[in-house]
């Protein structure tokens, strides 16, 4: 179960090797959703035992981390060593790949990896930082449903620089409700689902590491259709 920590007078939903689970309020009725997060990691060292995986299951007892997984599919966030960079102001960079995965029971099916930069705010720094993904359904040329498939696209800050800058909540609203403005953070992705599409009604985040934990300060998941 996620911890609440206060962290310069804000609470934070903090990730120690658990898992976040939340069903939509609209269930699997959405075509098009936008998941958005403020984050930071809390530590000051390198890691290797980091896991961080981002996507969508089937409600909310057998998410990602069941043996008995009824069916999640997301993406996992670097591959390889996560590095702590001092700054100032200081920021985590992860390696630069990331995986595409389903997982049904407890079998995952990686897919091709991407070269992809990911940097985000350490906690000790004071900042937050975006990461944002976005979920699309794609009907099967055969009209089968249960052959839709469903687009992802990784959105976070890609340099030091935007690691190293505290995203406002200004900058936090615009980016939840444009589309456009999600534009600046962009790595598209192509999942097949492993079960009907209409099914995934649960957003599930995976933070592995047992000694730095995730923090999230915020988020909103908007149905744009």
């Amino acid at each position: 179960m996620a911890n609440i920590v206060t962290v310069g007078g804000e609470q934070r939903i903090s990730l120690l090797a658990e898992e976040f689970v939340r069903t939509f309020s609209f269930g699997g009725d959405w075509s098009n959703i936008h998941v958005a997060m403020r984050v930071a990691i809390n530590g000051v060292a390198n890691t290797t035992s980091y896991g961080f995986f981002v996507g969508l299951c089937v409600g909310t007892t057998y998410t990602y981390r069941s043996a008995n997984c009824i069916a999640w599919l997301g993406q996992q966030i670097g591959l390889g060593n996560l590095t702590y960079n001092a700054g100032p102001p200081s920021y985590y960079s992860f390696p630069s790949s990331t995986r595409f995965a389903t997982k049904v029971g407890a079998v995952q099916t990686n897919y091709d990896s991407s070269t992809w930069l990911c940097n985000l705010a350490a906690s000790g720094s004071g900042n937050r930082s975006y990461f944002g993904m976005n979920f699309w359904k794609q009907p099967s040329p055969w009209g089968r449903t249960s052959s839709t498939t469903i687009l992802t696209q990784t959105q976070t800050p890609t340099n030091a620089a935007a690691a190293q800058a505290d995203c406002s909540n200004s900058e936090y609203w615009t980016l939840c409700e444009s589309q456009a403005a999600q534009a600046k953070y962009y790595a598209p992705s192509r999942i097949t689902n492993t079960v009907p599409a209409a099914a995934y009604d649960t957003l599930s985040i995976w933070w592995a590491d047992p000694a730095i934990s995730l923090e999230i300060s915020d988020i909103m998941v908007m149905r744009f259709g």
